[in-house]
């Protein structure tokens, strides 16, 4: 009798411990499902929060290894905390199965932010540099210079040129082009270019700068030597304009001449009536 009781409580008491590791592990997951959603809740700040976030980060904010490094590390910081929080083994390995997870999301979004950043970035800084370009060629119309072979060239158009050619090969390149396909992206890009640069200095010419007047004359002469060279749709509506303003120019020299004759000329009554009538009776007869 004795030995069936102690067996009885031997079973209750391991049923019972059972229960008890059941509840246990129970409780641990949840604890450790807790600190996940805390460690959670810290990733979506270091990306969302207004002030701080990455996803507030633009430009060269995002440039380099130290945009990468420095969330990542706040990541960690933050998730040690809270693993260091947890009070038993158990806890802190089902915390880490879902840290991992979480870890790996955060990191990829924080990649996913910084490529399309950069991308931007420098889309933007190439198409400053070509619109900083065409500027300072349309400002500088007339910086002339020459080889030492006597040949001339213009060190603004020239050196614009090469940095907006850089830009251009640099523009292929971020969409993956290498070798002869790279090659031809740049070529067909710098041609195009090179009119649009032309179209700016001839402008230039054209119009003005703060420093020089308009010089439709110089412009016309300028478009004549490098016609060939502006792309089809540049050359027709540069042709044109250029027309209009030459045109322009000289009638109005013209007309000035007219007006430079006209008050230089004495008042008929000021001149003798033999030079007055002798005109006259020739285009008579």
């Amino acid at each position: 009798m004795a030995g069936q009781i102690v067996s009885s409580a031997g079973r209750d008491f391991g049923e019972a411990s059972n229960l008890l590791a059941a509840a246990s592990d129970h409780q641990d997951q949840v604890v450790a499902m807790n600190a996940a959603n805390a460690n959670k809740a810290k990733q979506l700040w270091l990306e969302q929060d207004p002030s701080s976030g990455f996803l507030n980060a633009k430009g060269n904010q995002v440039i380099g290894p130290q945009f990468i490094d420095n969330y990542t590390q706040q990541a960690k910081d933050a998730q040690s905390l809270i693993a260091d929080s947890l009070t038993n083994t158990n806890q802190r390995q089902l915390f880490q199965q879902h840290a991992d997870i979480a870890g790996l999301q955060f990191r990829s979004a924080l990649l996913q932010h910084q490529a399309k950043e950069t991308q931007l970035f420098n889309q933007s800084t190439r198409d400053t540099t070509i619109h900083l370009g065409l500027s300072d060629i349309a400002a500088h119309p007339y910086d002339d210079s020459k080889y030492e072979d006597g040949t001339p060239f213009s060190t603004t158009y020239e050196s614009q040129m090469a940095l907006m050619g850089k830009a251009v090969e640099a523009a292929g390149q971020d969409l993956g082009l290498t070798g002869d396909s790279l090659a031809n992206w740049a070529t067909a890009g710098i041609n195009k270019l090179r009119s649009q640069a032309l179209l700016y200095r001839t402008s230039g010419m054209l119009v003005g700068t703060p420093s020089t007047p308009g010089n439709p004359m110089a412009a016309s002469d300028f478009f004549g030597k490098h016609e060939m060279e502006f792309d089809p749709n540049d050359r027709m509506h540069l042709a044109g304009t250029i027309r209009t303003a030459t045109d322009a120019q000289v009638s109005r020299a013209g007309g000035q001449q007219a007006f430079k004759d006209a008050i230089s000329t004495p008042p008929a009554s000021a001149i003798p009536a033999n030079m007055l009538v002798k005109p006259i009776r020739r285009a008579v007869q």
